[in-house]
């Protein structure tokens, strides 16, 4: 049971169209008990032996990524993980990028914020117009959304970048309405950039669908109207 957490905590390297050769590290990946992750120390280590080796080996990895099926903020040590991440990297991959993926439901403290400023990249995601979408997206009560908003609105790193993920069917954040509103949002947030996709076929057990290439072009032109940002368009996942 512990190799198959160990093998979920750390992956790689893995090849990835925006993190290139990468290193995946899960801190909130499943153990053999509910809502229970492996520890700091299973983290860090699990994650520096792998690092040490690659770098031994002379491999070429140009990212550490710290994401998960979970998010990996909720652990309740990833401060202390992301720190000690870090400084595996400075060590060991000094010139590999430190990316984080995060649904950015976790930015209620000033000490959570501030640790997005270990990573190079933050990826925040935020791809809701309205109380509708987001409900049908997270799963969250609507008035969640409110406090999300003005937790982000606190972050104060500059090089933050907002993704997003369009898509049709049960749940729809691609209509203009929806957009319309997403994008005050985004130039309230002011991120250092914008990150959108979509799926790459239909989710058939949440009932989504890709959003059209023509429509995703519409709304990549809107954001660069709107906001003045630089647009990044995800391959569809």
């Amino acid at each position: 049971m512990l190799t198959a957490i160990l093998e979920r905590v750390v992956q790689g390297p893995l090849d990835h169209e925006a993190h290139e050769r990468h290193i995946r590290i899960e801190p909130t990946c499943e153990t053999n008990r509910p809502d229970t992750f492996p520890t700091q120390a299973v983290v860090v280590t699990t994650a520096a032996r792998r690092i040490i080796d690659l770098s031994k080996n002379g491999d070429k990895v140009k990212s550490l990524v710290i994401t998960g099926d979970r998010d990996p903020m909720e652990h309740g040590d990833f401060r202390e993980i992301a720190e000690n991440i870090k400084e595996l990297q400075k060590k060991w991959f000094p010139k590999a990028t430190m990316v984080l993926e995060t649904r950015g439901f976790h930015m209620d403290t000033a000490d959570l914020r501030h640790t997005l400023s270990l990573f190079d990249r933050p990826l925040v995601r935020f791809e809701y117009g309205t109380q509708k979408s987001f409900t049908a997206l997270t799963g969250r009560k609507g008035t969640d959304l409110k406090d999300i908003v003005e937790n982000l609105d606190k972050i104060e790193l500059e090089r933050w970048v907002l993704t997003a993920t369009f898509v049709r069917g049960a749940a729809d954040n691609s209509t203009p309405s929806e957009v319309k509103n997403w994008l005050k949002y985004v130039e309230d947030l002011k991120p250092g950039g914008v990150r959108i996709g979509t799926l790459a076929k239909e989710d058939k057990e949440r009932k989504l669908k890709p959003v059209t290439k023509t429509r995703m072009d519409e709304i990549e032109a809107q954001i660069a109207e709107k906001t003045g940002l630089q647009v990044e368009l995800a391959k569809p996942i």
